[in-house]
């Protein structure tokens, strides 16, 4: 079964990490793609704003994911 989320995900740079908000694509459980670029806030209702707000919430909560050639291994802050 496919599934989806909102995840961090951390980028490495020649300035250090970066990190944004992706969609992340699950097979049955595991994740396996993401969106190329992160998400943006938007929606043609307020409701619909809240909903997209309440699920970054909650993926602020999760793990964050390496972007790239790591994906998707936990990235840890101490990296």
């Amino acid at each position: 079964m496919s599934t989806w989320n909102y995840r961090v995900l951390a980028t490495k740079t020649d300035e250090g990490i970066y990190l944004q908000v992706h969609e992340v694509y699950y097979t049955n459980g595991v994740p396996d793609g993401y969106t190329e670029k992160p998400i943006t806030i938007e929606s043609d209702t307020l409701k619909g704003i809240r909903w997209q707000i309440s699920k970054i919430k909650k993926c602020l909560g999760e793990p964050i994911l390496w972007a790239g050639d790591k994906f998707p291994q936990e990235y840890k802050e101490d990296e």
